[in-house]
């Protein structure tokens, strides 16, 4: 019984919807705890968002032949990595968080910054060791380890009751921390300040929603007090 739970639990590591679910949390997880410190607010709203868009991530990457998925899977692992890095250290450096849609040429200034850079890389050794590491490790999982042979449709019905579940849950817990102006939920469907949405829902949805809101909305700013009131961070 014990031998055929681990089995299990392996193979749905290998899995890359349960793969890429593990790795966005534990992102999710270094990014939280080295810019909010042990602070446990808000860090549910983190986890769950992280696992559904991995999840999401590795059943889409499933669903293509086995080369192509990983060369995707890489590529993006690497992309992932080099934004948490920036966020990582923009955020040392400066008051708030950076932003693809609306930080525009202020932070290409930001970054002028060498000297302050390389302080910051010195401050965040931990976690920007950590990333590095991570990124490592997912790569060779990637090319090595993972499975990433197309599913029978079973799994991928019960891979659509797992994300339908999990997206209920998550708005739930949403809607139970209230509608505030300021809130989860106002901001997941009002995208109005970067610095809040990194630390109410997490580096993974702000990255995503941020993307989304360049694309599709950038004829709109975000908050500018949230991504371009600089301050250097002694």
């Amino acid at each position: 019984m014990k031998e055929k739970i681990i089995d299990n639990l392996i193979k749905a590591a290998r899995s890359p919807e349960g793969f890429f679910a593990v790795v966005f949390i534990l992102s999710e997880l270094i990014i939280s705890l080295s810019r909010f410190e042990l602070s446990m607010a808000y860090l549910l709203n983190k986890i769950f968002f992280a696992a559904i868009a991995g999840f999401t991530i590795g059943v889409m990457l499933s669903l293509i032949p086995k080369k192509a998925g990983r060369v995707i899977g890489v590529s993006c692992s690497v992309l992932f990595t080099l934004y948490l890095l920036v966020q990582l250290i923009y955020s040392s450096v400066f008051k708030n968080f950076w932003s693809l849609s609306a930080t525009g040429s202020v932070a290409g200034q930001a970054f002028d910054y060498k000297t302050t850079i390389l302080k910051a890389v010195k401050r965040e050794i931990v976690p920007f060791l950590l990333i590095i590491l991570l990124s490592v490790l997912v790569i060779i999982a990637i090319i090595k380890w993972i499975d990433l042979s197309i599913h029978h449709w079973e799994k991928y019905l019960l891979n659509i009751f797992i994300l339908a579940g999990a997206i209920i849950y998550f708005m739930l817990l949403l809607q139970a921390e209230g509608d505030d102006w300021d809130s989860p939920a106002t901001l997941m469907k009002e995208y109005s300040s970067v610095e809040q949405s990194v630390e109410k829902l997490g580096i993974v949805e702000t990255m995503l929603r941020d993307g989304i809101y360049m694309v599709f909305e950038k004829n709109s700013t975000v908050d500018g007090n949230a991504d371009t009131a600089f301050e250097t961070v002694s």
